[in-house]
């Protein structure tokens, strides 16, 4: 019951991996990769990228279901904590990146 698994939170055994997996959540949402995906063809017009700024938002897309193929394999390899880590670092380059260009422009 939700009472149960409320007074659970109380042992530390239950507390600790409950906070980081929540604390993980919150990192990865707060990295900004469905703003990424809503804006991805403004984010592509506004850097001045030369071409078909739709065919860039599909080549995001692409990139996002190739990165989630190749995750179901390294999740058997690595551990999780690695690949998130690996993760949300290259997330972070792209994000210093993309602030780069758009500051330059």
């Amino acid at each position: 019951t939700m009472a149960q698994a409320v007074k659970n939170l109380s042992r530390s055994d239950i507390r600790k991996p409950f906070l980081l997996i929540t604390t993980n959540f919150m990192f990865v949402m707060f990295a900004g990769p469905f703003a990424m995906i809503f804006y991805a063809i403004q984010i592509f017009q506004d850097s001045g990228i030369d071409g078909n700024e739709h065919l860039a938002a599909i080549v995001v897309a692409v990139i996002r279901v190739l990165g989630g193929i190749l995750a179901i394999f390294l999740i058997q390899k690595m551990p999780r904590i690695r690949l998130s880590m690996i993760s949300m670092t290259l997330m972070s380059i792209s994000m210093a990146v993309l602030g780069t260009i758009m500051y330059l422009k």
